[in-house]
């Protein structure tokens, strides 16, 4: 908003007219941002997931629930499995 304010010679009392847009939100990419912070995040979780699975010994007792939806973010399939271990 700065930089569309700076470019205007008038100045108006109260609230600054600007529109607000993408064009200098994360360099006009906001959605591209956002799915690698998306990514990242994902990331993290799995490898915080592999390093517990890799770490505690545990026998497989049965599946809890099970949850499959078709376009559910950034139009691609959820699979959600939670199981119950019993650690040896």
């Amino acid at each position: 908003m700065a930089h569309t304010l700076d470019e205007k010679d008038n100045v108006i009392m109260g609230s600054p007219l600007v529109q607000p847009n993408d064009n200098l939100f994360w360099f006009g990419h906001p959605k591209f941002v956002l799915t690698l912070l998306h990514l990242t995040l994902f990331m993290n979780s799995f490898e915080l997931a592999f390093f517990v699975w890799v770490t505690i010994d545990t026998e497989f007792i049965e599946v809890i629930a099970f949850r499959h939806v078709h376009n559910v973010a950034f139009e691609k399939s959820d699979l959600f499995f939670i199981c119950m271990l019993r650690p040896l």
